[in-house]
Parts: structure tokens; C-alpha cells; sequence
């Protein structure tokens, strides 16, 4: 191009040199050198005129003309377009596998702007939330009603979000109020949102199916084990009785109580599970103060290695809550303290303000937890240390049941531990359970 430019200048100047030639001829240069230059001039804007025109055709064909500067323009451009057609065909090609892939997607997908407006929509969407093509350009919160829904969007919004369980929304179908469905909302390209929508219906079936089987199991064990712990309490205590059998029976009695408070806390959790929470506002004021009291009175009457206690409570502090799962809660949180703390080991419980919520925390010096099993010590069963559990007396079900409890007070459980530097466990209740 840039050649052409120089041999288009050097036309022109070779022009300009025969019509001067000319004119010397003639005694009439300026005449020469002014038709020269208009003649030119006028070539240039014919050229330019022939370049609009094709342009203005959007021709896929090539010019029809190729001389000259603006000729080779034409050509400059046909080839872009040319390069631009190609481009958009295989764009095109790969918008419609990713329609097509979507399309094969179980789940319902939406796509929103940064203002909230649905932009795009699978055909899952179509049958799962009940979108349509009418609703294309609405505010995603008006074809799913939820109202936690709003928050969910600006958190991801953030840019500092990090995807979590907490992310997850749970609602009831808008097209069949029988099924549940899981939104998820992820941030992509520009500030926009995918909105992911999954049938978790048979999940929670599942779910109420393992619960109700572990209910009844746990029921059924109640009697039996009653029974046998009833035998045993009465044999255990006879004198004449042989001591390697003596030994035998207290081992049994031991397992015995063991299954029995395994099944007492299965009961506990199942019963957390199925009823309906109080409303806070019909809650009675509870004395956490006092609760901990007598929770660590208890404790320490019955501990065989002896801790020193360090209580900071707010005496005129009070929580709208049920008692006995408040009791429940603190009982569980102090108890497991005492059992993974050392001899003599130092256990400290706070109840106090912190920026209009409230807050229990119960911490100790003893042997700690890896980072890799904190975020599943709220899980059934689940144990750091299988043996020194059984040994201790726990059953994996404490922090469940903790866990449970809070749910049911719109409260979450804050885990902190570091191994060999003691464990810190933190209950923050919301500021409208909180009385004086």
C-alpha cells in the first residue's frame, strides 16, 4: 500500500512535468498545469465515487475496477470483508453447537445482564422456572419470586465472591409447588450472571427417607437397649459373681450406654429435623448466663480429670430461643471442650455482645484440628480421631445437633483450631433474638 501510495505521487508529478512540457510548447502553462490537475482531480473523485458505490452495494463480488490507489483500496476492503464473513460464519458455527449443548443441558439456564434482565434461556428453563420468550428484557426477580433471591445477586455482584454451600438457594418449583429446586447464581464475561436451576426433588425424597428410616431404627433400639442396660445394672452389682465376669458385664454395660446415647442423639437430631422451629417472637427470654452455669457445674461434677473453667458472661443478656435446644447446644460445645482438652486444660466461655448480635463462644487449649477436617466436623458421625472419640465417650454427633440447633435459630457455627493450639467455637445469633 505503501508503494502504491508513492507510484500514485509520482503518476501525478509525471502529469504535472507534461502538461508543463506542454504548456512552454503552448506559451500557456498555467492553462496546462490548471487542466492537468482538474483532470486528475476529477479521475480521484470518480475513483471515489465507483469505491462508494460498491461499498454501498455490499457486494460480496470484487471491485470491477483495479487501477490506481483507490482500486487497490477496494481490494484492501474486499479482502477484510471477505476475512469478516469467514469469521462470522465460523462464529455463527460455534454459537449454534453452544445453543445446541445447552440445549442438551438437564438444567434450567438463564442468562442475565448486569441490570438484572434475562437475556437468554434454555429449553430446561422453559419447562423448569416456566420463562418464555415474552419475559426476555424482565428483571430475573420477577419470573423467580424468592425474596432472598436479590441478596444472592449482589453478593455475586462483588467481586471478591467466592463460591460456597451458602450460595445456594433453595425454592419451590414456580411451575409445580411439589418440587425443589437448587439456584445457583455464577458470575461471567462483562458483569453478567448464569442462573443455574436443578430439580433436587428426589435428593430431598431420599433425604426424608434416610431420616425416617433412622427415626424408626433409632425408636426401635430405645426398648431393647433399655431393657438389656436394666439387666445389667442389676447383675453388675452382685458380689458373688466371679471378677473376670464382673469385667465382661461392665464392658457390655459400657457399650450398652454407649449405643444408648448414640440412639438418644439420632432421636435428638431426627426430632430437630422434622419439627417446625418456634417463631422467634414466640420464644421465651432465655438465661444464657445461667445456662452456663449449670452446664459447667454438671460437667465438672462428672468429669474424671479436672479443667479449670473461665467464664465471661453478660448476666443481663438474653436470647429469644427454645431452652432446652439452647441447653442442648451449650451442653455439646462445653462437653466436647472437656474431652479433647488435657488434664488440668483451660476452657473459657463467653456470652457477650458483638455489634448488636450475641454471641457464644466456647474455647480450649487442647490438641486442635487440621484445616483439612474443620469444614466437615458438623457432618453425622464424621470423626478427626476415631479411637480417642470412643475412648472419650463421643458419638460424631455433637456438632450436628449443634449445627441443627442454630439452623433453627437463623444462626451459624464459626469453627476455629489450629493442631496442638486448642479449638475456638463461635455461635453468633442475629440481633433480633437478642433482649435484655
Amino acid at each position: 500500500m505503501h508503494q502504491l501510495w508513492l507510484v500514485e505521487v509520482k503518476r501525478y508529478l509525471m502529469c504535472l512535468m507534461i502538461a508543463l512540457v506542454v504548456g512552454l510548447m503552448l506559451e500557456q502553462v498555467a492553462w496546462s498545469l490548471l487542466i492537468v490537475s482538474m483532470s486528475y482531480l476529477a479521475y480521484l473523485i470518480w475513483q471515489i465515487r465507483m469505491l462508494g458505490a460498491w461499498l454501498h452495494r455490499s457486494s460480496l463480488n470484487p471491485p470491477d475496477y483495479q487501477w490506481g490507489w483507490w482500486g487497490q483500496v477496494a481490494a484492501e476492503v474486499f479482502g477484510i470483508r471477505q476475512r469478516s464473513i469467514r469469521r462470522k460464519k465460523r462464529l455463527t458455527r460455534l454459537l449454534r453447537r453452544f445453543q445446541d449443548t445447552t440445549k442438551a443441558i438437564p438444567d434450567a439456564v438463564v442468562a442475565i445482564d448486569k441490570e438484572d434482565h434475562a437475556v437468554w434461556f434454555n429449553n430446561s428453563a422453559q419447562a423448569t422456572l416456566g420463562i418464555n420468550q415474552k419475559e426476555i428484557g424482565e428483571n430475573i426477580r420477577t419470573i423467580i419470586r424468592h425474596p432472598d433471591l436479590p441478596l444472592l445477586l449482589k453478593q455475586v455482584s462483588d467481586p471478591s465472591f467466592q463460591w460456597d454451600q451458602q450460595s445456594i438457594l433453595e425454592i419451590n418449583s414456580p411451575q409445580d409447588s411439589e418440587k425443589t429446586l437448587e439456584i445457583r447464581v455464577l458470575p461471567y464475561a462483562d458483569e453478567w450472571r448464569l442462573i443455574l436451576a436443578r430439580d433436587t426433588t428426589h435428593i430431598h425424597r431420599l433425604m426424608d427417607m434416610r431420616k425416617d428410616f433412622v427415626a424408626n431404627v433409632s425408636h426401635e433400639l430405645r426398648t431393647p437397649l433399655t431393657v438389656i442396660l436394666g439387666y445389667l445394672e442389676s447383675v453388675v452389682d452382685d458380689q458373688s459373681m466371679a471378677a473376670d465376669v464382673r469385667e465382661v458385664i461392665q464392658r457390655m454395660q459400657g457399650s450398652a450406654l454407649r449405643m444408648k446415647s448414640i440412639v438418644e442423639d439420632l432421636l435428638t437430631l431426627s426430632r430437630l429435623e422434622t419439627d417446625q422451629p418456634t417463631d422467634y417472637e414466640e420464644c421465651a427470654e432465655v438465661d444464657i448466663a445461667h445456662i452456663v452455669d449449670t452446664v459447667i457445674q454438671s460437667v465438672s461434677s462428672i468429669a474424671s480429670e479436672k479443667h479449670r473453667f473461665a467464664v465471661d458472661v453478660e448476666r443481663d443478656l438474653l436470647l429469644k430461643a427454645e431452652e432446652l435446644e439452647i441447653y442442648s447446644l451449650v451442653n455439646n460445645l462445653v462437653t466436647n471442650a472437656v474431652r479433647y482438652s488435657p488434664a488440668g486444660g483451660d476452657i473459657s466461655v463467653r456470652w457477650y455482645h458483638d455489634r448488636g448480635n450475641a454471641v457464644l463462644q466456647v474455647s480450649d487449649d487442647g490438641i486442635g484440628i487440621a484445616k483439612e477436617h474443620v469444614s466437615r466436623l458438623t457432618e453425622r458421625f464424621y470423626r478427626v480421631e476415631v479411637g480417642r472419640s470412643r475412648n472419650t465417650g463421643g458419638t460424631g454427633l455433637g456438632l450436628a445437633i449443634v449445627k441443627k440447633i442454630l439452623q433453627r435459630h437463623d444462626s451459624e457455627l464459626k469453627i476455629e483450631s489450629e493442631l496442638g493450639e486448642g479449638s475456638s467455637f463461635s455461635c453468633t445469633f442475629p440481633h433480633y433474638r437478642v433482649a435484655s
